[in-house]
């Protein structure tokens, strides 16, 4: 069964392209019983970011433990960075249990970056139709690729 979805491309945010994330996080309180935190965000898709990523404000300001440490190769060389556990739904439509994101300084309008580990689960697409940008994306991939030839 397939899971799809497509959004219109905002006229301001031609830059970029920007979908609604829904993430859960387990965090232990004071007394040492988990407890589940969500929260609504914006995400960037980023088809030059191997891997996913969170904003360290996010992280932060929930208080959240670490899964372990990575190296990131970004603009500013390699940097070791914190890896965290999320579960995400993208667009209300896309779910992503128990995902490892990686930790970044956070952009303006996003906390979240959406990486080609969860691009490559499945097929997407960027076409425009009497000036308007749209972005599609489905899980699983298709049978066979698309050829827009």
């Amino acid at each position: 069964m397939y899971k799809s979805f497509t959004i219109k491309v905002p006229t301001d945010h031609r830059h970029a392209v920007l979908l609604d994330v829904k993430a859960e996080f387990t965090v232990l309180s004071e007394d040492a019983e988990s407890k589940r935190i969500e929260l609504n965000a914006k995400a960037l898709v980023d088809t030059g970011a191997s891997c996913s990523f969170m904003s360290k404000r996010i992280a932060q300001a929930l208080h959240l433990k670490y899964y372990k440490m990575s190296y990131v190769r970004s603009t500013q060389g390699t940097v070791v960075t914190p890896m965290y556990r999320a579960d995400l739904l993208i667009q209300n439509e896309m779910s992503f249990s128990n995902w490892l994101v990686s930790e970044f300084i956070g952009g303006s309008d996003f906390d979240f970056i959406i990486g080609m580990d969860i691009l490559t689960q499945g097929d997407f697409a960027l076409t425009s139709e009497n000036g308007e940008m749209y972005f599609s994306f489905r899980i699983p991939s298709a049978e066979k690729h698309i050829d827009f030839q």
